[in-house]
């Protein structure tokens, strides 16, 4: 057999793959990020972003249009929609914060969106330099929001 292996030599054998971590900012440093001062509004931009991805799954926010906002029979208002990875039809209470954030960009958007959500790439520089001028120490990026903890969501009035 002229250099043919007979079998694959690699038939059988598994790599093993650390559990990756999950990184979580912690309260001091988000607290840090809120109450910043942040005078560029491009970066108050990225910042409003990212506290409402906090609030609010960020793969939905791009494509957030007035008709998921809803008032519910008791008067509060919903976002109801269809999650974009599933189909799967959703209802989540639109948070006091993430309503001032959506009346702050009114008319900013693109047509048809309530929210002018920069590139990921945008929001991740951003980020950095607001991390920076906030000093905190850990490396943000946009998608560390998907982590955060939701019961702190619940309980974050003071955005």
């Amino acid at each position: 057999m002229e250099g043919i292996i007979p079998r694959y030599p690699f038939d059988g054998y598994r790599v093993e793959r650390p559990e990756p971590e999950r990184k979580y900012l912690p309260k001091a440093e988000l607290r840090k990020i809120i109450n910043g001062s942040i005078g560029d509004p491009t970066l108050s931009l990225v910042r409003d972003m990212f506290l409402m991805a906090l609030l609010h799954r960020p793969v939905d926010m791009r494509n957030l249009s007035a008709e998921n906002i809803v008032a519910a029979a008791d008067g509060n208002l919903w976002i109801r929609t269809f999650r974009q990875k599933t189909g799967v039809k959703c209802n989540v209470p639109l948070l006091e914060p993430a309503r001032r954030i959506i009346e702050k960009y009114t008319g900013c958007a693109r047509v048809g969106c309530l929210l002018p959500v920069p590139t990921n790439g945008a929001l991740n520089t951003g980020l950095k330099i607001i991390a920076r001028l906030c000093g905190v120490e850990d490396n943000i990026t946009f998608h560390l929001a998907r982590h955060m903890n939701f019961s702190f969501r619940l309980k974050t009035s003071k955005l």
